[in-house]
């Protein structure tokens, strides 16, 4: 079960991102802060508050297909757009943020895709499929 809610800033954000830390260490789950792409229809000025229990997660998912599917992590290429990611991409050595991605999530992770949302991603697959 993964919850997702929308934080709409008002200054700083820090004593109510460390209550949120807290509440989620309380219950045993992960909660995760990502800035908001409007973009993709998210709203402007918001943080992405993610609750979700600890063993799940964009990493997991990946361990669970690497396992599945037989294949090692050289053989998995993951694209995202924020932090969100950056337990999926802990799992590969073909990890790449999206051309419109979070500007933080790009300043800590250096494979950026100069295409934008699909585009960058379809363009990255031609290059390796071709």
């Amino acid at each position: 079960y993964k919850s997702t809610y929308y934080y709409h800033i008002k200054g700083d954000t820090t004593a109510d991102f460390l209550l949120m830390e807290k509440l989620a260490a309380d219950y045993h789950v992960k909660v995760l802060f990502n800035k908001c792409n409007p973009g993709a229809g998210d709203p402007a000025n918001s943080y992405d508050v993610e609750f979700m229990p600890q063993c799940c997660g964009k990493g997991e998912v990946v361990d669970f297909l690497i396992g599945e599917l037989g294949v090692t992590s050289e053989n998995v290429y993951c694209f995202g757009d924020s932090f969100n990611d950056f337990s999926m991409f802990s799992r590969t050595q073909h990890a790449f943020l999206v051309g419109n991605a979070d500007p933080e999530a790009k300043r800590i992770h250096s494979q950026v895709l100069e295409g934008e949302y699909c585009y960058g991603i379809k363009s990255k697959l031609e290059e390796i499929l071709h």
